[in-house]
């Protein structure tokens, strides 16, 4: 059943074009005022720890019991399990996000010159942050993974996450897996020995955040045979979005494989 509703929720994606504005850290805000509102929780809330445990630790929690509870109960089951992976595939659809970004460019660069890297690594991110990784939380933990990997990326993306050390680490282990199993993505839909190679001399410098997003920047690009760093194109982001589509059209189909055989 989780197949069909990730499959239902990747395709329906693309026609939802006002609802992006329901899946920001506007609900990570509204969290937090709220329970500024009592005295108990203002003490936790002022110590990084304090406040991951209640602006981050509720909504899982809660988002957990809903799934426990609604067990079996298919007719609920369904719409709950479809709406939290769309909110985990948030804040922004990756396709459109490319778009707009294209779009931008070009009222910049009338004449189609420029460097069109960063939005390629951006679509190449972002193929981990909202597409893969969310779906590889859902099929492992259902509507709890995919909702806690989306609340824990908000959480790290605003202000709330300041600079700790632990938190930053967290979110590390918690993206590693998704961002390897991109990566192979990456070299079965494009050049599997470039990206094997970029895996490689990026690998060991892996340790943050900003290092991982590298590390997928460079393997897509990899992926494409255009590793030298050059001013890209309108058409290279176009083989950039191809690369991602294809990658998720390996996932879904690894993810269909497992639940038949489950």
């Amino acid at each position: 059943m989780s197949f069909l509703i990730a499959l239902l929720i990747v395709i329906a994606e693309r026609m939802a074009w006002n609802l992006d504005t329901h899946r920001n850290q506007a609900w990570l805000q509204l969290l937090d005022s709220r329970l500024q509102n009592f005295s108990l929780f203002k003490k936790p809330l002022a110590t990084p720890y304090g406040r991951a445990a209640l602006l981050v630790g509720l909504p899982v929690a809660l988002v957990l019991c809903i799934q426990v509870l609604l067990h079996d109960a298919w007719l609920l089951e369904i719409p709950f399990y479809a709406a939290a992976l769309w909110f985990s595939l948030g804040p922004n659809d990756l396709g459109r996000e490319i778009e707009a970004a294209l779009a931008k460019h070009r009222q910049h660069a009338t004449d189609g010159r420029g460097d069109f890297r960063p939005i390629m690594q951006r679509a190449f991110t972002g193929a981990n942050d909202a597409l893969l990784a969310p779906l590889f939380w859902f099929a492992l933990l259902g509507p709890v993974g995919a909702f806690a990997y989306r609340w824990y990326a908000h959480w790290m993306d605003d202000e709330y996450s300041s600079d700790n050390s632990l938190l930053s680490t967290a979110w590390t282990y918690i993206n590693w897996i998704p961002v390897r199993l991109t990566l192979l993505c990456f070299a079965i839909a494009g050049n599997f020995d470039a990206v094997a190679a970029a895996w490689k001399n990026t690998e060991t410098e892996e340790a943050d955040i900003s290092s991982s997003s590298e590390l997928l920047a460079s393997a897509g690009i990899a992926a494409l045979e255009q590793a030298a760093p050059r001013s890209h194109s309108e058409i290279d982001v176009e083989d950039a979005m191809a690369l991602v589509l294809r990658s998720l059209t390996l996932w879904m189909a690894l993810y269909a494989l497992i639940s038949m055989i489950d």
